[in-house]
């Protein structure tokens, strides 16, 4: 079987709910897994940091830089999984990356040999997410929720056939009910109410990326 480079970029999010308290922009972490992209390869993952504007962000225009995801050999069938985090502050981003950074080191010697970490300054890092998912349960205030998320399954031969460049598009959903809590104060009282935002499995936006084999 011919094995081929599959040129991943993420081009752009959107969300019907984004989980935001005010209205205006958002910033999500995008977590995006290649699954079994080969044989003795079991996952790559990247993780993007994107401002959204209202409930969407798109890459289209931005440097190929900044939407690159994966330039990986690809052979057979395998797939793709996306998930976007509850909005998160600027301290909460660099808790997560400083976390994920330091999570690498742990990684025992014969595990690391397949790593590339990219620059903090492009919101972007990729590590063996079953390592990553191992530490951050065993830590779970560092790693924010996830409010949607969507996979793919993808054969190497049918993008080559689809032509050079194929777009992509996950349907995401909600992998878990999600609530808000609003605070308010009246008459010198505070309060607080629990919004249902999202049911577990509604839909809840889209992810196109585009796909180059060669």
């Amino acid at each position: 079987m011919k094995r081929q480079i599959l040129e991943l970029t993420l081009e752009s999010v959107s969300l019907e709910v984004t989980g935001a308290r005010r209205a205006g922009g958002s910033v999500h972490v995008v977590t995006v897994g290649l699954v079994w992209p080969r044989p003795a390869i079991a996952e790559k993952v990247a993780v993007k940091v994107l401002d959204m504007a209202g409930k969407s962000c798109s890459l289209a225009r931005k440097p190929w830089v900044e939407r690159i995801l994966f330039k990986e050999v690809v052979e057979g069938p395998f797939g793709l999984e996306l998930a976007v985090s509850e909005p998160v502050s600027d301290s909460q981003v660099l808790d997560f990356m400083r976390f994920a950074g330091s999570a690498v080191f742990k990684m025992a010697a014969s595990e690391a040999g397949d790593l590339v970490t990219g620059s903090l300054a492009t919101g972007l890092t990729r590590i063996p997410l079953r390592f990553l998912s191992k530490q951050i349960s065993a830590s779970a205030k560092k790693s924010p929720r996830n409010i949607a998320n969507g996979s793919i399954d993808l054969r190497a031969e049918d993008l080559i056939r689809h032509g050079k460049d194929s777009t992509l598009k996950l349907r995401l959903r909600a992998e878990e009910t999600f609530h808000s809590i609003s605070r308010t104060r009246k008459h010198g009282k505070s309060s607080m109410k629990r919004v249902k935002l999202l049911d577990a499995g509604q839909p809840n936006g889209e992810a196109v990326l585009r796909a180059r084999v060669y």
